[in-house]
């Protein structure tokens, strides 16, 4: 999903306005660890830091969920939905569930104009829903 245009094809941030890049564990990582000056994090790092209440890493945290929490509300205006599973390995920590119904309260909180919630939970099957999915994928088609 892109909530933005993409810059020139050929260069180095061509995605830079994909879901994948803002609000995945991988961008999560990649905006800390410059926002912290250091060459690179992995989601254990930051999220060590976000429960020890680092400053930074909390804050770029809160910025990564409310982009999460805008395109649940644009999911939310185009389908509908009584719920929205949150995937990957990251959606088996608490926090950042949490994290993520917290931004889209505060999100729906901004709005001049009523809006329901909707359920956020993580899903399933947590990092592996990809793999199901093909596998599943691959048996319909075989």
């Amino acid at each position: 999903m892109m909530f933005d245009r993409p810059a020139r094809r050929g260069t180095a941030l061509a995605d830079e306005g994909s879901l994948s890049v803002q609000a995945s564990t991988i961008g999560l990582c990649r905006r800390v660890a410059e926002a912290k000056g250091i060459a690179r994090c992995d989601g254990r790092e930051v999220f060590s830091w976000i429960e020890a209440a680092d400053e930074v890493a909390s804050r770029v945290f809160a910025e990564v969920c409310d982009v999460i929490a805008v395109h649940i509300h644009n999911l939310q205006r185009a389908l509908d939905p009584e719920r929205v599973c949150l995937g990957g390995g990251v959606s088996r920590n608490p926090l950042f569930v949490e994290g993520v119904r917290a931004a889209h309260r505060r999100f729906n909180e901004g709005l001049s104009y009523a809006f329901p919630e909707v359920e956020i939970m993580p899903c399933r099957f947590f990092n592996d829903a990809n793999l199901i999915g093909a596998y599943q994928n691959f048996l319909a088609r075989r």
